[in-house]
């Protein structure tokens, strides 16, 4: 048997991690493996669903690396509920920078594009239609429909 000190929160074995400790290595590190494979998971969905170009040697994953904003956004999107097209026509309304290529893929050049991506994807772009403004929502709450006009 092996016996681990009550301070110590992983082990590293060979190449395998065992965390005892979630809460202080996400603490330490700034690492959540739950969000981070529901992230990775959300972006092996998302490359299956949209047609993606990106730079030579970059991918999904190696843009997510260093951008926890990014994971923590990819844990509520819903890659299924917004076609492609939708996605770049309303990009082209809201007038943010999102590229396409002759084939009609999305082109991802960094961590900016991609965090646009996922941004319009998430229905984070609006406008006002008192005051036609734009925003970028930072954080959603749905409204809950008053008490009297409930479904029934």
């Amino acid at each position: 048997g092996l016996k681990v000190p009550g301070e110590n929160h992983l082990l590293v074995v060979g190449h395998d991690l065992f965390v005892f400790n979630q809460a202080k290595l996400k603490s330490l590190f700034g690492y959540d493996a739950k969000e981070a494979y529901i992230a990775q998971a959300k972006a092996a969905e998302i490359e299956k669903q949209y047609k993606l170009s990106f730079e030579t040697g970059a991918g999904f994953q190696s843009l997510l690396k260093d951008k926890p904003s990014l994971v923590k956004k990819l844990q509520k999107v819903e890659p299924g509920l917004v076609k492609q097209q939708d996605i770049i026509d309303h990009a082209e309304e809201m007038g943010v920078g999102l590229m396409t290529d002759e084939q009609g893929q999305i082109i991802i050049m960094d961590s900016k594009d991609l965090a646009t991506f996922v941004n319009l994807l998430n229905d984070d772009y609006v406008e006002s239609p008192m005051t036609g403004q734009r925003y970028e929502i930072i954080r959603k709450r749905p409204l809950k429909p008053p008490a009297d006009e409930e479904l029934v």
